[in-house]
C-alpha cells in the first residue's frame, strides 16, 4: 500500500506574541505567544492547546468550515496577526 503524503511545502508554522494579539483567547496572561501550524491554507493544527493546555475540543481546525473560522478567530485572534516563524 503506498500513502501519499504531503510536501513540507504546502505547511507552515505561524505564530503571535500575545500583546500583539490582544483578540485572542489563548495568550496573556497565561502565555506570551503561541505558535500553531497551518496545512494548505486550509487546516489549522495545534497540539499544544489541545493536548498540553486542553483549550480546544480538538487539535485540527478546518478553516474552509464556517464554524472552525468562527472559533479560530476567538481563539487565534485575526489571521493578519499571525506570522511566519524564523
Amino acid at each position: 500500500m503506498t500513502v501519499d503524503r504531503p510536501s513540507l511545502s504546502v505547511g507552515r508554522v505561524v505564530g503571535y506574541y500575545s500583546k500583539d494579539n490582544p483578540r485572542a483567547t489563548i495568550g496573556l496572561p497565561t502565555v506570551e505567544g503561541h505558535d500553531f501550524a497551518v496545512i494548505e491554507d486550509r487546516w489549522l493544527v495545534d497540539y499544544w492547546a489541545w493536548h498540553v493546555l486542553r483549550l480546544v475540543a480538538t487539535p485540527i481546525f478546518d478553516l474552509r468550515n464556517n464554524a472552525d473560522r468562527k472559533e479560530v478567530v476567538r481563539l487565534y485572534g485575526p489571521s493578519l496577526k499571525w506570522k511566519p516563524l524564523e
